[in-house]
């Protein structure tokens, strides 16, 4: 009895191995299940840890748009970002977020995000889609990419209020095809509110600026105190500026 129970100890002791090893990608079958919250407006899902970030970032990627579906930030979270241990961004041109993602006032630290493949967007979100929200969030880290780049997201075609970015945003992407870069977002198609970036700003092809780089939405009540650097390579297009590289700015 006492040898079958010792196997069957080492047995579980080799599953539960396994699991902890297996990365937070494998384990996020279950969401957003797992999470605390039902999704909706007055009970959202809770996100305390970056795998269960990292875990919306594949459930988005995958196809789910997070629609009319809520998620709130409850603790400040590390990314811990590397060469080795880079972030994947949340929603892509393909699948965007459409949900709403609220900061709660939290700090997502150590954002890591650089590719060298042309197009790729790069940001904590890649694409917020027209019905997408994110809002009261405070993000640093180094974000850089061959495509647009931008600090909260890549590209907006919906709502950033009272968001601030710290850190370096850059793009080194020269092509026929140049991108735009933002301290807040690279594209602005949508409408962004109350909201700052102190990071330095550099892009070595066209618009470039300090909230966002190409601006066709709103840009109210935003202030950029980051140095914005940019070198105008296709000048027929291009444009350097403190809060918007192109596109008006309505307010500070």
């Amino acid at each position: 009895m006492k040898y079958i129970w010792k196997r069957c100890f080492a047995a579980l002791l080799s599953v539960a191995l396994v699991f902890a090893l297996l990365p937070a990608t494998a384990r996020a079958a279950d969401f957003p299940s797992s999470l605390n919250g039902t999704g909706d407006a007055g009970d959202p899902y809770q996100i305390s840890t970056a795998e269960q970030l990292a875990a919306l970032s594949q459930y988005v990627n995958d196809g789910n748009d997070c629609k009319d579906k809520y998620f709130q930030l409850t603790e400040n979270i590390n990314l811990n970002g590397n060469d080795n241990d880079q972030w994947t961004p949340i929603g892509n041109r393909e699948h965007k977020f459409q949900g709403t993602f609220d900061g709660n006032g939290r700090t997502i630290s150590n954002l890591y995000v650089t590719s060298k493949l042309a197009g790729f967007d790069s940001g904590l979100f890649g694409y917020i889609g027209e019905s997408g929200t994110v809002k009261a969030l405070s993000v640093s880290g180094f974000v850089s990419g061959n495509g647009s780049v931008g600090g909260i997201s890549a590209n907006n075609e919906g709502n950033i209020s009272d968001c601030n970015f710290s850190g370096t945003v850059i793009c080194e992407f020269e092509s026929q095809n140049p991108m735009d870069v933002g301290g807040i977002t690279s594209f602005n198609k949508g409408s962004i509110s109350n909201c700052s970036n102190s990071g330095t700003v550099t892009n070595s092809s066209t618009d470039v600026g300090g909230i966002v780089g190409d601006n066709r939405g709103a840009v109210t009540n935003c202030s950029n105190c980051g140095v914005i650097t940019g070198t105008d390579a296709n000048t027929q297009t291009g444009g350097t500026g403190s809060s918007v590289g192109k596109g008006a700015l309505t307010g500070r």
